[in-house]
């Protein structure tokens, strides 16, 4: 087994095993795109192309994955693909072990987050999402414009069976403390209905600013990629058996969400895998939902759909009873708007 820092110098790796094994020298200078060293205009026989600039400009898988295992590489069971990297046959597998001090599945907005300031905290980041695309259910908010929080939240805004958790986590930092950090990012915003907070532009821009704080944490973002299974080590810690190869990590954080829309990536995985290392699962349903009625019973109202009025609406006994002085809205389908999707989750 070899192990390899990123830091390393690349030729002096090569002079310290070509007397073991040409052949593992050779697959490793590929995989580590060291032909960048290499003249331009120089023909690489594997690749069949020209070494031009662009080719010679592409990332380094080392750089990527920052320590690295190579195991039982042999240059007649590879190919190679058009950006350099080893590919190994069926036969022959290769073992990436990546090692990282944080781990952190998905990258939404709480994923994101989270791997920004444990960056910038020291620590070696890793983090993973199985989704195309990047902080989709950021880039939908707020219908594109992100409302990324409340002038006032508090904890009365929450709904739990630990109310302490939530007091905890919004006295360490505040909606005051993220509307700082918009700031400190040059972003526009505008409040709108009480106390919610708009992009005047993109919220594009949202994603770009927890994008340009992992940056300063130097985190290392793998996506797209999906976790197979996770397992605890009796040394501490925990293994991920990654698409992209084995990874250790001494803190694992699980950032998958909800089950929302899963249009958008949305699974239960998070949520599997915490019953599976023995946490408590509250059974989820439906919540911030509109309410809909059968086709026939609501036509008399439908020709309302558009409309909408200043209302409280309640539901509820004791300490389950919600009360909201919101707008409601009428549709083609039933009632939404702020007071519906409040209301939804005390019925």
């Amino acid at each position: 087994m070899l192990h390899f820092q990123n830091q390393l110098n690349y030729s002096s790796i090569l002079d310290n095993i070509k007397h073991n094994d040409p052949a593992q020298a050779d697959c490793y200078r590929r995989c580590t795109d060291c032909i960048r060293h290499r003249p331009a205009g120089s023909t690489d026989r594997r690749l069949r192309q020209p070494i031009t600039p662009k080719l010679i400009q592409h990332r380094s898988l080392s750089k990527k994955l920052g320590k690295v295992s190579l195991q039982s590489l042999n240059q007649q069971n590879s190919t190679l693909t058009a950006a350099g990297q080893c590919r190994l046959a069926p036969q022959r597998r290769a073992i990436l072990l990546t090692q990282c001090k944080v781990s952190i599945s998905s990258s939404g907005a709480a994923g994101l987050f989270c791997a920004g300031i444990a960056g910038q905290q020291g620590l070696q980041v890793l983090l993973i999402d199985h989704a195309d695309k990047l902080a989709e259910k950021i880039r939908i908010s707020g219908g594109g414009r992100c409302n990324f929080t409340n002038r006032d939240v508090s904890p009365a805004n929450f709904l739990s069976d630990n109310p302490a958790f939530c007091r905890s986590a919004l006295a360490r930092y505040s909606s005051q403390d993220f509307i700082a950090l918009v700031r400190q990012h040059g972003i526009a915003f505008h409040e709108k209905h009480k106390g919610q907070m708009f992009c005047d532009g993109s919220s594009e821009q949202i994603i770009q600013m927890l994008l340009d704080e992992c940056k300063t944490g130097a985190v290392q973002r793998w996506q797209p990629y999906s976790v197979a299974d996770v397992r605890s080590l009796e040394s501490g810690g925990f293994e991920l058996d990654s698409s992209h190869g084995q990874i250790r990590t001494q803190r694992l954080v699980i950032a998958t969400g909800g089950l929302s829309i899963p249009k958008i990536g949305a699974s239960d995985w998070g949520l599997r895998l915490a019953k599976r290392f023995g946490h408590g699962i509250v059974t989820p349903r439906p919540a911030l939902v509109p309410l809909t009625f059968d086709a026939e019973a609501w036509s008399a109202f439908s020709a309302l759909s558009g409309l909408s009025l200043p209302v409280v609406v309640s539901c509820g006994q004791g300490k389950s009873r919600g009360r909201f002085a919101e707008d409601l809205l009428l549709t083609h389908r039933g009632l939404s708007g702020p007071a519906i999707l409040q209301i939804s989750s005390f019925w």
